[in-house]
């Protein structure tokens, strides 16, 4: 994967111009806010540090100079893979993450990635419904995924002809 990521994309978000960019370490302490409101169990910084310095794809949304999501992802086997996505509970259902989304979608199809996966907790309906509207379907269910027991389930966008 290009590991510079540093192209600028703006788009222009209720009147302020919307920034989604690579991540910087100075962007730190601002994801991990973001990370620890909207997961139950978040990565530790220094896990987000190491993605960030692996080569990771890792990008954020920012507004007014504020981080206001993120989303981090990776090639294996000749897919993309969405480590992790999220957005500031004060933005989100204003389509910051699908922004970002479409984003990853538009990069790893540059570079000929046509399938895209990820898991989501069973019981996150919002994730799953965000994930099904965002073009994604569910491929399996993976039991006793997650650490505390919670099933798993796998989702999978495949590009189309037209993307």
């Amino acid at each position: 994967m290009d590991k510079d990521l540093t192209r600028l994309f703006i788009h222009i978000f209720f009147g302020y111009n919307m920034i989604i960019r690579s991540f910087r370490l100075d962007d730190l302490d601002e994801d991990l806010c973001i990370e620890y409101d909207s997961f139950n169990d978040p990565y530790p910084s220094g896990v987000l540090v190491h993605f960030h310095e692996t080569g990771v794809g890792f990008l954020v949304a920012e507004i007014a100079n504020r981080v206001v999501g993120f989303i981090i992802f990776w090639i294996v086997d000749n897919k993309g893979h969405i480590i992790m996505i999220a957005v500031n509970n004060n933005y989100k259902n204003m389509g910051i993450g699908s922004l970002l989304l479409n984003k990853v979608k538009q990069i790893l199809f540059s570079n000929n990635i046509i399938t895209l996966t990820l898991e989501v907790r069973k019981s996150n309906l919002a994730a799953r419904k965000f994930y099904l509207k965002n073009g994604f379907y569910e491929v399996v269910e993976k039991e006793h995924y997650y650490s505390d027991g919670e099933d798993g389930i796998i989702m999978q966008f495949d590009k189309k002809d037209d993307e």
